[in-house]
């Protein structure tokens, strides 16, 4: 079951009411899914929550790492994973995948759907829509 926590349309000028929503959010639940097409501004969303979280380092796209790990000024980890590259659900299990999820840190997933099925805990969804030079967001708990 999924209950619908905000969504927004528009142009970048909506990100920041969004990234704080967000970033409250994921206190309570910190796995969050972002979906979106290709472009759809994914990875530019990560690098405005871990920014806002504290993360001390450039963030960056985690495309052939698959995981990237930060940190604040207090020493806490936080996870971003790019899962594209990833074909079969054993390369998952090989990263140590739930290890992350499992240490209630904040863990962001771009392109989630191999692992969608299969995550027991609650967790966030945001899906992104490309609309030209719009985008809607619509963030979820599920």
């Amino acid at each position: 079951m999924s209950e619908l926590l905000y969504t927004v349309s528009g142009d970048i000028s909506v990100l920041p009411k969004l990234v704080s929503i967000v970033c409250q959010h994921l206190q309570q639940t910190p796995v969050l899914l972002l979906k979106g097409n290709l472009g759809a501004g994914k990875t530019t969303l990560s690098q405005a929550v871990l920014k806002t979280l504290g993360v001390l380092q450039q963030v960056n796209s985690p495309t052939f790492n698959i995981v990237n790990t930060y940190s604040d000024a207090q020493g806490d980890d936080y996870y971003h994973f790019d899962l594209y590259r990833i074909k079969h659900f054993a390369e998952l299990e090989d990263l140590g995948f739930f290890d992350y999820i499992d240490s209630a840190r904040p863990c962001l997933i771009e392109w989630p759907e191999i692992i969608e099925d299969h995550l027991q805990e609650p967790h966030l969804l945001l899906d992104i829509q490309q609309h030209e030079d719009q985008r809607s967001y619509s963030l979820s708990r599920h």
